[in-house]
């Protein structure tokens, strides 16, 4: 049987969930849709959704072959991909090793301080499923300069030109 997307089932911020002829897959679509502040600042930025779909494939595969389950089963073109079909947990685990975004504005510490040991925190969420640099803090380490989402919520320019350097530096094949 053959792979055939239906009808979709829910549109987050960048992504659209497709139910498909399988009841026990669905379709991934990695949209071109970039969004900040709960949706204040919204913009189209070129190659997002390949590059975030891409990313987020790799990443599931090497945590396949480090024996890790996950929902991913394989990439169908540039934006979407096949997963199977879960009951999700709703935790997010999130790692700091710096200072960064809501841990700044809740507990008053300056943006890029080094955490010393790095935290780990959990949050409830509705819509953890992927891994890509629209998640992620990052910062090159030599310069400082953002390499994440942070470039768009703060008009630094060249997102995508960021995700694909990073991608670049850890082998994601676009």
């Amino acid at each position: 049987m053959s792979l055939e997307k239906q009808a979709e089932l829910y549109q987050g911020k960048a992504k659209t969930v497709y139910a498909t002829n399988d009841p026990d897959r669905l379709i991934l679509l990695f949209r071109n849709d970039t969004s900040a502040f709960d949706g204040k600042k919204l913009a189209q930025l070129d190659r997002k959704g390949m590059v975030n779909n891409k990313f987020n494939a790799f990443i599931m595969q090497k945590l396949q072959a480090a024996g890790i389950p996950t929902h991913f089963e394989s990439l169908l073109n540039d934006q979407e991909c096949v997963v199977k079909k879960l009951t999700m947990l709703p935790v997010e685990c999130v790692v700091r090793n710096r200072a960064a975004g809501s841990m700044c504005r809740r507990l008053g510490i300056k943006e890029g301080e080094e955490l010393s040991p790095p935290t780990f925190e959990f949050f409830l969420k509705n819509d953890g499923d992927e891994f890509s640099p629209d998640g992620w803090r990052l910062w090159d380490n030599t310069t400082g300069e953002k390499m994440d989402k942070d470039r768009f919520r703060q008009d630094l320019g060249n997102v995508i030109e960021a995700y694909e350097q990073v991608a670049q530096r850890i082998g994601v094949p676009l």
